[in-house]
Parts: C-alpha cells; sequence; structure tokens
C-alpha cells in the first residue's frame, strides 16, 4: 500500500473517533515516553486491607491453568502451551502472541483446581519479585483483571501477605494513572470494575469515587436499550456481565458503602441477564458472531446460576432491537439475523464486515455458522475471519462491505436501512458496496413449510459477475450437494438464482488457536436469489 492511500486508510479510520480517545493517545504517548508506567505506582494512601467476604461458590471455573512440578510450571492457555521455572518466570513472554501473554498475566488460573495454596502464593511471589521489569504486566488492561483475581483469592484463603497488598496497591496506583480512555469500550469498564474491587479492598474513598463515576458513565453508554452490549459481541457480553455480577456480589456482601450504585449495576445486570436468555435462547446456543469464541467467557448457564445466587431476577420475554440481532423461527429451525451497524462507531475493534450476515440452528445443533475466531493477532487469518468472504452475507471481489484492516481497525463503513421487522419478517439493506454502485438487500421470512432468504441485489452487472456468497456449516455437519438442493444435518436447503453452486473447504476456528476442515457452499448469485431452509422429508 502506497504512503497516499495508507494515509487516506487511516484518515477513514480516525475520523470515528471520539475527542476524549484523541485527546488521550496523544497524552498518554507523551507522558509514558517521559516515564514508565511504573514510575507512576506508589505508596501514598497504603492502608492494611481487610480480606473481603464474597459468596466464592459462583466463581467461575477458568479455561486457563497451569501445573507445577518441582521448580517448572507450565501454563496452558488458549490451546497453546509454555513452561517456565518459577525462579526465572518471563512473565513478558510472547512466544504465542499478545493475547496468550495477557491471560499469562490476568492470573485467573489462581482458581484451577490442580493448583495447591502454596504454589499459588510462589507465582504471586514471583510475579512481584519481576514487576519492576514488566511493563506489559503494567498496562492497564492486565492489571485490572490481575487485581480482581488477586483480591479474590488473597480474600478467599485469608492472606495477610504485606508484599502482596504493597505490590497490588501499587499496580492499582499505575492503573489509576492510565485507565484506558484512549480506547473506551470494555477495556474502560474492566478498569472501572477492579477500582471498585481496590476500593473494598484498601478502603479507598479515591478509587471508589473514580469507579462510582466509570460505572454509571460507561454501564449508561455501553449497555443498549435491550441489554446488550454495545460491541455486539456475545463474549464480550458476558464477559462484562460477569464483572458486573461480581460487583454485585462484592456491595452485597461488604457494607463499607451505603449508596445508590448498588441499585445501579442491579439494573443493568437485569437488562444484561434479559438479553442474554434472547440471544442465547435460554443458554442452549452460543452465537459466535463478531469477535465471540467458546472457551474464554463464562457460559450463559453458568451466569443464569450466578444471577440466581445474587438473589436477581430477569425478563425472559424481552425482544432484541437496539443489539441488531434477530431471531426469525420455523418449528425447530433458528435463524440469527444480523441488521445492525459497526458498534461502537468509536471503537469497531470487535466489530466485522458481516452486514446482513445469519446463523442457522436445527435444535440446539449448529447448521450454518461464520468462521469463527482462532486469533487476536494483526496477521492475515485475522483480516480472513474479520472479512466478509468468511460470513454468510455477500463478498464483492475480496472487497468488504466494511473497511477491516489492521486487526482491530474499520475504516469505511456500511449504512443498514431496516425494511421491515416484525416477528416473521425481516429486511435490511446496506450500502458497504457503494463505491462500486451496488446496493444490496436481504429479506428473511417466516412460511408455511420453512424458512425463506430472499436477496436482491441492485446496480452494477459487471461487479456483481464477481460477487461470491459464501454459506459456512459447522464441522459437525454431512453436506451433500444435489444440483440446487443442499442436504445437511437434518435440514434441505433449496437454492435459486445462483449462476453457480460449488462445495469447498475451509478451516472452521472451534476456539483460540483451534483450526478444523469444515464445508462451505461458494455461490455467485444473480440479481436475485431466494434460499428456502426447511426440515428433511
Amino acid at each position: 500500500m502506497g504512503v497516499v492511500s495508507k494515509a487516506t486508510l487511516i484518515f477513514r479510520t480516525v475520523r470515528y473517533l471520539s475527542f476524549k480517545q484523541l485527546y488521550f493517545n496523544v497524552f498518554y504517548r507523551l507522558k509514558f515516553k517521559v516515564k514508565t508506567r511504573f514510575a507512576f505506582g506508589n505508596q501514598k494512601g497504603y492502608v492494611t486491607p481487610t480480606p473481603l467476604q464474597l459468596k466464592y461458590d459462583a466463581i467461575f471455573v477458568p479455561h486457563t491453568s497451569v501445573s507445577v512440578a518441582g521448580n517448572q510450571a507450565t501454563f496452558s492457555i488458549l490451546n497453546k502451551d509454555r513452561t517456565f521455572a518459577i525462579d526465572q518466570m518471563d512473565w513478558a513472554d510472547e512466544t504465542h502472541g499478545k493475547l496468550w501473554n495477557y491471560n499469562l498475566n490476568y492470573f485467573e488460573y489462581l482458581f484451577c483446581p490442580a493448583l495447591s495454596h502454596e504454589q499459588c502464593l510462589q507465582l504471586i511471589t514471583a510475579y512481584c519479585q519481576s514487576l519492576s521489569v514488566n511493563e506489559g504486566g503494567l498496562e492497564p488492561y492486565p492489571i485490572s483483571l490481575r487485581g480482581i483475581n488477586w483480591i479474590k483469592y488473597l480474600s478467599l484463603k485469608e492472606v495477610q501477605h504485606e508484599t502482596f497488598n504493597r505490590s497490588l496497591y501499587f499496580q492499582y496506583k499505575v492503573l489509576m494513572a492510565s485507565l484506558e480512555y484512549h480506547l473506551l469500550a470494555n477495556h474502560l469498564l474492566e478498569n472501572a470494575f477492579s477500582l471498585l474491587f481496590g476500593s473494598y479492598y484498601f478502603r479507598s474513598d479515591t478509587f471508589y469515587n473514580r469507579a462510582k463515576q466509570l460505572l454509571q458513565e460507561e454501564l449508561n453508554e455501553q449497555i443498549l436499550a435491550d441489554g446488550a452490549h454495545y460491541e455486539r459481541s456475545p463474549m464480550y457480553h458476558q464477559i462484562i456481565l460477569y464483572r458486573l455480577l461480581d460487583a454485585i456480589n462484592l456491595l452485597d456482601a461488604n457494607s463499607w458503602k451505603n449508596d445508590n450504585l448498588y441499585g445501579f449495576l442491579q439494573r443493568k445486570a437485569k437488562q444484561m441477564l434479559s438479553f442474554l436468555h434472547q440471544v442465547t435462547l435460554g443458554g442452549t446456543v452460543y452465537p459466535c458472531v463478531k469477535d465471540s469464541a467458546p472457551g474464554v467467557a463464562p457460559t450463559a448457564i453458568h451466569l443464569f446460576s450466578y444471577a440466581k445466587i445474587l438473589g436477581l431476577t430477569w425478563n425472559t420475554n424481552n425482544h432484541m432491537k437496539q443489539s441488531g440481532y434477530r431471531w426469525i423461527r420455523h418449528q425447530d429451525l433458528h435463524v440469527l439475523a444480523d441488521i445492525g451497524e459497526v458498534s461502537p462507531s468509536y471503537q469497531p475493534g470487535h466489530a466485522h464486515a458481516d452486514e446482513l450476515s445469519f446463523l442457522l440452528w436445527s435444535g440446539h445443533s449448529p447448521i450454518l455458522v461464520d468462521t469463527g475466531i482462532s486469533t487476536y493477532e494483526k496477521n492475515q487469518r485475522r483480516q480472513q475471519e474479520r472479512s466478509s468472504s468468511s460470513h454468510n452475507c455477500l463478498a464483492l471481489d475480496g472487497i468488504n462491505s466494511s473497511e477491516v484492516w489492521g486487526g482491530f481497525r474499520v475504516g469505511s463503513r456500511a449504512n443498514i436501512k431496516i425494511l421491515a421487522d416484525t416477528e416473521n419478517e425481516v429486511s435490511a439493506s446496506h450500502d458497504g458496496f457503494r463505491k462500486q454502485g451496488l446496493l444490496t438487500s436481504r429479506l428473511w421470512k417466516k412460511e408455511k413449510e420453512g424458512l425463506i432468504i430472499y436477496d436482491l441485489h441492485k446496480g452494477n452487472e459487471n461487479d456483481l459477475q464477481k460477487a461470491i456468497l459464501n454459506l459456512h456449516f459447522h464441522p459437525d455437519i454431512e453436506v451433500v450437494v444435489e444440483g440446487a438442493l443442499v442436504r445437511a444435518g437434518g435440514v434441505e436447503l433449496h437454492l435459486s438464482g445462483f449462476r453457480e453452486i460449488s462445495l469447498e473447504s475451509f478451516k472452521f476456528a472451534t476456539q483460540f488457536n483451534s483450526l478444523v476442515k469444515s464445508k462451505r457452499l461458494s455461490l455467485k448469485p444473480s440479481t436475485k436469489t431466494r434460499i428456502f431452509v426447511k426440515n428433511a422429508s
């Protein structure tokens, strides 16, 4: 890419940022160029903490684990293993990428049943000893998650250790100096939840006041009217909901403060639980849309159980609207349609070029899926997994409906226009290919015998000749193509209006760093196409 092209791409991306993001991007670059993050930590205001009371039967069983043999610790994170000598831990190791290293620094594995209490203390000690040279570990996001995990563990085990507590307080002072205003979204919420835990642990009014302010501002901003988290990723919705339930647990069991924050958090949790109930069909399915992957967030079933332990109830008949997701059902066939735009506009890091895509289930079994997410590394695979061709929507000669790039960035975006929105019929159009002179629309409709997906493409016929529609099947599904009839997992797809129909292989992401072969239909559409989905005869 040439200098001019790269500059215009950056402009198309940066123009969506908020003023706050722009300001803090510049401010933090200058601030941390003059001083390291370590320089902002101190012990001013430190008091010896009192272990917190929490309902520990709701603690999330981690997906990361560690096993210790002698002086050797093997960490199993995101389906990748790494072994270190405990007295020579390399907390900055990025052999398996930045996300793997972040997880190493979170300390979620403290709650791994295979790890003894003595081994947990050994790992915390090793971390405290290396903190001065662990610049990555002092980034605000790892501090936030690690802080909560340390406080939970030290409180659960009633550990009073001066070195641990002073190190933790020091880290919270660094966090206060580097809150993620330059990123916003789920990162800033994680900062706020962690500060709330830190405030209760150290009885710090300074931490509490900032945490309360951020939680009220950001939850009002980030939780939509239908209860969805505004990044529109079920995985991040579940992560944030888990933090929210933890915060309610904290305030319910510890009577240090008595103000309106507790009721506010309960109301937001009920909204989020209601949306989660709708989008997962009561916890029976997991829509892996946007940046979502199994094995990272607590499951919907776990979250519902946690909420009940906390005495929460929620509306199970809420309708999804602002989230941009819609269910269209026929008997045991369920289609999840995406008629939402890139969201939020100023932080599209977990958005994909998937306008008007959809997923299909037969009962609780996935039939049509997205390609999935296997990496957050800024590489070709990451770009591919965010692209239009990796979703069940139109792609145009390598051009994406929204300009995803750089791992977590989006330049130009498709605009969505909703044309119909009822229980039995949903229709929308997008202009993501407007530069190519093409407008595409899709209708999902319930009919007597099944579900129909109609596509209409208006505009440049030459560009339409280059268009492709991929339909991705779950790897557990056997696919048989008989002309315009496709049999898949007890479901029939009757195709019409396609110039070519072919079956090809693709790599499906079952989890991070885990790819398996599956099948997809590669369809070349005409101006009008029709897909009729029904249960097999």
